[in-house]
């Protein structure tokens, strides 16, 4: 199975899984601040998933509205994109909320954590060591949309079947 997990905000990213493995990840492409729709499409094309998992978000109480506003955007953006793309395509679309795909996800954190992106960071690494340098920032660590986007990959692959 091939899924494609899909952390869709700003600093979001993309992950393949393959068959358990992790294959490869990109960032959320943007351009001049706006999400580079024509890139979006040749990831997806370039991953060729069996599965794809979008997160499924949601603003929350303290969000300021510019930025709540800027965040919809651009998950309907995307959101329409891959309903568009797995319709013509016919792929499984899935919609995990964060709570989901974090369930399963965090079994394999080793820590007592209870922040959500440190537990994820655990998980993967754990899953993948070897392929840890691919969820790196250059100068602070973890990207924590490329760590989401492997958990939402795996959960796409545990529930698009």
């Amino acid at each position: 199975m091939r899924s494609l997990g899909i952390d869709p905000g700003k600093d979001g990213a993309f992950a393949l899984t393959v068959n358990g493995q992790l294959e490869k990840t990109w960032r959320m492409p943007s351009s001049a601040g706006e999400l580079a729709m024509c890139e979006i499409i040749k990831i997806i094309g370039e991953a060729s998933p069996t599965v794809i998992t979008l997160e499924k978000v949601s603003g929350h109480p303290g969000m300021a509205l510019k930025a709540t506003w800027g965040f919809a955007q651009n998950y309907g953006e995307v959101r329409g994109l891959i309903r568009l793309w797995c319709e013509r395509h016919q792929i499984r679309f899935l919609q995990p909320t964060p709570q989901n795909w974090q369930k399963i996800l965090h079994k394999f954190a080793t820590s007592t954590s209870k922040d959500p992106k440190i537990k994820t960071q655990q998980a993967v690494s754990a899953l993948f060591p070897a392929e840890v340098a691919l969820l790196k920032n250059k100068k602070d660590g973890f990207h924590s949309g490329l760590c989401d986007a492997v958990g939402i990959a795996l959960y796409g692959e545990r529930y698009g079947k």
